[in-house]
């Protein structure tokens, strides 16, 4: 059974964890007049950081060969958006990915390439997704059909970080601007060993809301920072253990062109069980460049 104790959410502010992209810096001015942020088109440059690490504080003999509990993966590519009647008609292409320093490329085609349609919030249909350097060659004869599935699903998660939801109404500083999908936070429960479903946690909690803050400025220009945070405390049995999950996130908008320039998640899961003590952090960086 599942024993949620405490739910607490605030500003990410003032304990965002340190970041090495987090490209503005300066006083966030506070919006005066409500601002209608949609998207527009455009065509950017992306790269996309995935690290996991895992800790705990157990004693092994065998630490020495044990195997490393972490992950880092990136992925780089171009997302462009063209107007079509209903929105904008967007086209992903992830290029290249490395995961711990191996990269993976082809010179003649995209690994991935998604195509979806949204209207000028973001909200996504009519998907389509394709795996062009495995298809196109006939390297997917190599790979399972789940393998091939999963990189599709994967790149879903991918557009919903780089063109997430924003919502249908002008916004002021402290209103709700956007959400963030948090597609990990499952995956990262069950390696904890906790099966429950992030909604039997708290109902919306894969699907973190994000709050104006306001005006920073960034290279000559203004770009608008939002962000959201969750802190929830539980007991699971068999055996009883105490879990702590921190999740926090941080957006930023261009002002001049409401291009995305930069997105910030961090999930933190600590488990505790009488004296032992696992610790599981996941963070997501991904930043963008605009095309001429």
């Amino acid at each position: 059974m599942l024993l949620l104790i405490i739910l607490l959410i605030g500003c990410a502010r003032s304990t965002l964890p340190k970041t090495d992209h987090m490209l503005a810096s300066g006083d966030i001015t506070t919006l005066s007049e409500p601002v209608d942020l949609t998207y527009r088109p455009c065509r950017l440059d992306f790269f996309h950081i995935t690290r996991f690490e895992e800790t705990d504080n157990a004693v092994s003999a065998e630490a020495e060969t044990a195997r490393p509990k972490g992950y880092h993966r990136l992925a780089r590519g171009t997302i462009e958006a063209t107007p079509s009647t209903a929105g904008l008609n967007w086209r992903l292409d992830v290029t290249r990915m490395e995961v711990n320093g191996h990269p993976t490329s082809h010179r003649q085609a995209s690994l991935t390439t998604g195509r979806f349609l949204t209207d000028h919030r973001g909200q996504k249909s009519q998907w389509q997704i394709s795996l062009p350097a495995y298809e196109d060659t006939g390297a997917s004869r190599l790979f399972s059909p789940a393998r091939l599935a999963g990189l599709k699903e994967d790149t879903r998660a991918l557009a919903d970080d780089l063109v997430p939801y924003r919502f249908e109404v002008p916004v002021r500083s402290g209103d709700r601007l956007l959400r963030i999908k948090a597609h990990a936070l499952r995956q990262l429960l069950q390696r904890m060993g906790i099966n429950r479903r992030p909604q039997d946690l708290m109902p919306g909690l894969d699907e973190l809301v994000l709050a104006v803050e306001g005006w920073r400025p960034y290279q000559g220009r203004r770009i608008l920072m939002a962000s959201g945070e969750h802190q929830i405390e539980f007991d699971t049995d068999h055996p009883p253990q105490h879990h702590r999950l921190e999740v926090v996130a941080v957006y930023t908008i261009d002002e001049a062109t409401s291009c995305p320039l930069t997105g910030f998640l961090h999930l933190d899961l600590q488990t505790t069980y009488l004296s032992y003590t696992r610790q599981a952090i996941l963070r997501k960086e991904w930043g963008y460049q605009i095309v001429n």
